[in-house]
């Protein structure tokens, strides 16, 4: 099949397969950074902004404790 094709074309060809491969890998890659970025999303919403909330409620119960005593 790709005996009868010029080198030029063979190199046309070949080039375009791997600009689609490239294009491909891209895509998959830029999914997969979406994907970390939205379970990122979920580990501030959940862990992090009610540990800040907890660090909150200890500094203001320490600073209550100190005025008592």
């Amino acid at each position: 099949m790709f005996k009868n094709l010029t080198i030029k074309t063979r190199l046309i060809y070949l080039i375009a397969f791997l600009s689609i491969v490239l294009a491909v890998i891209g895509f998959i890659g830029l999914r997969g950074m979406s994907t970390s970025q939205e379970g990122l999303r979920t580990v501030y919403e959940d862990r992090l902004i009610a540990a800040v909330r907890l660090a909150e409620v200890n500094f203001l119960q320490r600073k209550t404790s100190a005025r008592f005593t």
